[in-house]
């Protein structure tokens, strides 16, 4: 399946609105879980173990500083992509190819190829707290994890990455909305995941099984749970 290039000219509600997202639903949605493990960021975090309901998520180190890593897929057939955690991000932006850095092999997060999804219109650009700045193409494809598949998932084809500090990643926002960079805001993940009826709540947690590993769960009730109400 091709992806198809999204001009931002509909906006969607943030809490209830139908987001025109299919999802292979569950009889009883309730819980999306990450399981995750601790590793290094300037290692290449592995895919993992796809199991019903779990999609692996990696924690990395760099320097003296943890980081959450999710495992998925976007396109037809998927291409296997990962990126750093956000909870203060809301954009779930992915490399391309179009990077020169990226061409030499020299990004964290894989590479995604533009040309699969035909994403071809520059909409959009921003820039992250620690000053690194991006610019790329605003686009809907079929992203997945675990045994969830959204298609339609709106994200950032990053062809542009000026790195100032911390290195050239790939950045999965779970934010609200009203943090995207988008001028017409869209449901973030978990907005995206409770709309489509995955999720009751848009709400997530991490909690720590040891200091090797643990969860990221969606729509979960735990002391640790931050809602995006």
């Amino acid at each position: 399946m091709k992806g198809s290039v999204s001009l931002l000219l509909a906006s969607s509600s943030l809490l209830g609105a139908e987001s025109g997202l299919q999802i292979n639903k569950r009889h009883d949605p309730a819980v999306v879980s990450f399981n995750f493990e601790k590793n290094t960021r300037d290692a290449s975090p592995s895919l993992g173990r796809r199991a019903d309901d779990v999609a692996e998520m990696n924690v990395d180190k760099h320097d003296t500083t943890f980081f959450y890593w999710a495992n998925f897929t976007i396109d037809t057939p998927p291409q296997n992509l990962y990126a750093e955690i956000g909870t203060g991000s809301s954009d779930l932006l992915v490399l391309t190819d179009e990077i020169e850095t990226c061409k030499k092999e020299e990004c964290i997060g894989n590479i995604f190829n533009i040309q699969k999804s035909r994403t071809s219109d520059l909409v959009g650009s921003g820039s992250f707290g620690s000053r690194e700045s991006w610019s790329g193409y605003y686009a809907n494809d079929t992203f997945s994890f675990g045994n969830v598949k959204l298609d339609g998932f709106q994200f950032v084809a990053t062809t542009e990455f000026n790195c100032t500090t911390a290195g050239i990643f790939s950045m999965f926002g779970v934010g609200l909305p009203s943090g995207e960079h988008a001028a017409q805001k869209f449901p973030s993940l978990p907005y995206a995941l409770r709309n489509a009826g995955e999720i009751n709540t848009a709400a997530y947690s991490l909690l720590l099984d040891d200091d090797q590993s643990g969860h990221f769960l969606f729509s979960r009730t735990k002391p640790s749970t931050r809602g995006l109400r």
